[in-house]
């Protein structure tokens, strides 16, 4: 981790292009190897997917989710339906996702992945470099974006130029999710088990689910896991939500703690949560009378959270920050006291842990060290990209609804957050 750097975009990179609606045909031609592999009519829908095929590796794919309806199906002549995956936690009322991540060693020009459905999203690392300068929601051709990946159900051919040895990692998903992977017939595709790398988990908010430039999805957690070496990531980000029910979310098992069976059911080497800001520390709101059981009520649910993330991962590094703010304006008070009883919750449970304070600036962790408060808040101003004041970083770093991060923002918040755990967690 302390080696790690930030990964570069590669050059030439690669072509992307996508085939027409409802043709799920691979432009390799009709001797291209199909994993998994087509069954025929007789077997519908296809039993394997690309959780079970032993081509590629997943992380975390005993966790993903087989779409019952909405096959995209094969040509006349293999004819055959196969499932579409996806990575969604569901909970009581609410729901959280991560693209499928999908692992492999090839050694051909171009493959082809079949999405069913439509909106193709992803991000295709090969040997430790980006290989768009965006993330792909498009087609590519010679480094040139074009028309969005909007056909349905049909396959997106990922091309190289020519033919080597690459250790492929691939982020996507699409409305339904992808369902196979066609390679040239003398093309060879094996797993590449990533199982013994580092992986990460974050619990937040709607921050959380932003996007920046290169990462569409939950970009402040890909963004530091990139910065960090972490391949392996998993985050579960849902608006409106906190450490504990408010009058907006008021369902107990929507909240953090409430979700946090479902997160914590496979270990991860680093535990993130970020959140706090939806979070009622002092107002009478339901579901609290006064502001003192609003209060009381936050601390305990903190308190109980940390508790049962700990017991549920006892050797884990649990990370934690402040609550997100878009301002130092945006009730200071409240924020810093919530970030004070994050950071006493978790000063309660074993270690290792550490906690980044980003409103703040500087770091602790449970060896005893820490930084020296920096007093420089992560984020500061009091404008955003649409209405800037020149008053701090706001201007750049928050959308135009004056709450979340724009796209560079959520760059930034990456860079940030990697930074602080690279130098908190040498320090365990």
């Amino acid at each position: 981790m302390t080696a790690a750097r930030p990964l570069g975009v590669s050059a030439p990179g690669i072509d992307v292009i996508q085939g027409q609606s409802n043709l799920a045909e691979p432009s390799l031609g009709p001797a291209a190897i199909i994993v998994p592999k087509p069954l025929g009519y007789g077997v519908n829908p296809n039993p394997v997917t690309l959780i079970e095929v032993p081509q590629v590796w997943g992380f975390r794919s005993q966790m993903w989710n087989r779409f019952p309806g909405g096959f995209a199906g094969t040509t006349e002549a293999n004819g055959s339906w196969f499932q579409p995956v996806s990575f969604v936690h569901r909970f009581e009322t609410t729901a959280s996702g991560v693209p499928c991540a999908i692992h492999f060693v090839f050694d051909g020009a171009a493959f082809e992945v079949l999405f069913a459905g439509t909106n193709v999203n992803a991000v295709i690392i090969a040997d430790g470099m980006y290989l768009t300068p965006k993330s792909i929601r498009n087609n590519w051709r010679n480094g040139l974006e074009g028309a969005g990946l909007n056909a349905y159900d049909t396959y997106v051919r990922f091309d190289f130029g020519r033919a080597a040895v690459r250790q492929v990692s691939l982020y996507c998903y699409s409305t339904l999710g992808p369902s196979a992977i066609a390679i040239g017939a003398n093309d060879s595709l094996v797993a590449w088990d990533r199982s013994g790398e580092p992986s990460l988990c974050a619990q937040t908010d709607s921050y959380g689910a932003a996007g920046s430039t290169q990462w569409p999805f939950n970009a402040i957690f890909f963004e530091a896991a990139m910065r960090l070496g972490i391949p392996n990531v998993d985050v579960d980000a849902v608006g409106g939500t906190g450490y504990a029910p408010n009058n907006v979310v008021t369902r107990p098992s929507d909240s953090f703690l409430g979700r946090l069976p479902v997160m914590s059911r496979i270990s991860s080497d680093l535990f993130i949560t970020a959140g706090g800001i939806n979070d009622n520390n002092w107002l009478a709101l339901p579901p609290y009378a006064t502001g003192a059981d609003a209060r009381a009520g936050f601390e305990a649910a903190t308190r109980r959270y940390f508790q049962e993330l700990r017991a549920a991962m006892p050797d884990s590094v649990l990370a934690a920050t402040g609550p997100w703010q878009p301002n130092q304006a945006f009730y200071p008070q409240s924020a810093n006291d919530k970030a004070d009883t994050t950071r006493a919750a978790l000063r309660a449970v074993a270690g290792p842990w550490v906690f980044v304070d980003n409103l703040r600036g500087g770091w602790e962790s449970s060896s005893g060290a820490s930084s020296a408060p920096a007093n420089a808040a992560w984020q500061t101003g009091t404008g955003n990209v649409s209405q800037p004041r020149g008053d701090g970083n706001a201007d750049l770093y928050v959308s135009g609804d004056g709450v979340h991060p724009s796209a560079a923002g959520s760059r930034y918040l990456g860079e940030q957050l990697a930074n602080s755990l690279k130098a908190a967690i040498a320090s365990l």
